[in-house]
């Protein structure tokens, strides 16, 4: 369970494919799980979940990194709610699995 304000978690992600389109990867994978995209650059995707009884939802933050690895955070969309209950460990973890 994070703390903060908001409440985030990030984590490296680095394929084990480097002959992928990552990002179209991600892409497909943020679909998958029922979120939405809001914005995509050639290196970035921000993403976000639904509201749920347990958030205001939260905003997914995807870039792509040189080395072919993307680091991927989590944070909650409301920029006062400071405890998470793991739902942005859950939300990334979710994403990797994807992947």
């Amino acid at each position: 369970m994070a703390f903060g304000f908001p409440a985030y978690h990030t984590e490296t992600y680095q394929p084990e494919d480097q002959n992928i389109n990552l990002l179209e990867k991600i892409n497909d994978g943020i679909i998958s799980l029922g979120w939405k995209i809001k914005n995509q650059t050639p290196n970035q995707i921000i993403g976000s979940t639904s509201v749920s009884l347990l958030s205001w939802g939260e905003t997914l933050e995807i870039v792509k990194m040189d080395n072919g690895s993307c680091t991927i955070t989590s944070k909650c969309s409301m920029p006062t709610q400071c405890f998470d209950l793991g739902k942005n460990k859950t939300n990334v973890m979710k994403l990797i699995s994807f992947l």
